[in-house]
């Protein structure tokens, strides 16, 4: 069987030096799916989180085309909030931001289970304009994640200062 794997991955590389000229990673093309299925992940819990925060805390029943964007924006606000008083307490470690989205994503599959919802993109009558838009820039978010940051103040700022933040436990940068 290895020895099956082993021909196969030879005959991929003399295909790419050879034929086709393009340079495939496989494993950078795996790692690069991993995280999109994170990202995509993220996005759903905070969806479901808010959606509960939602039907728990508020009374208002919002048009059904704004209780998305609701639902999205009050689980993105606890998710960063929950983080940020990790980081105020010291206890920012990636254990428990780890075990805090999986709680949460846990309370997002009790919250679908118990209240599904109608995800149709059929639209009766007219094309529905918020749909679209909104599907064009969750697109655009996803698209904008792919490519690194090569300046030298957004590495700092993405790369460095998290970092420390994660090695002290705390959103205060040690002096």
């Amino acid at each position: 069987m290895m020895g099956k794997i082993h021909l196969i991955t030879e005959s991929i590389k003399d295909l790419q030096n050879d034929f086709i000229g393009i340079f495939f990673n496989p494993e950078f093309f795996l790692i690069q799916t991993l995280f999109l299925f994170y990202v995509l992940m993220l996005f759903y819990v905070m969806f479901g989180v808010g959606r509960v925060v939602n039907r728990v805390f508020f009374e208002k029943h919002y048009d059904k085309r704004l209780s998305h964007f609701v639902s999205f924006a009050l689980g993105y606000s606890l998710i960063s909030t929950a983080i940020f008083v990790l980081g105020l307490f010291g206890h920012l470690t990636t254990n428990n931001v780890a075990i805090l989205v999986t709680v949460l994503f846990v309370i997002t599959i009790y919250s679908f289970l118990k209240w599904p919802i109608n995800l149709s993109l059929r639209t009766v009558g007219k094309f529905n304009w918020i749909k679209f838009f909104s599907a064009i820039f969750l697109i655009i978010a996803l698209l904008r994640l792919i490519p690194p940051q090569t300046a030298g103040d957004p590495l700092d700022y993405h790369l460095r200062f998290p970092r420390i933040y994660l090695d002290a436990h705390t959103i205060m940068i040690p002096a």
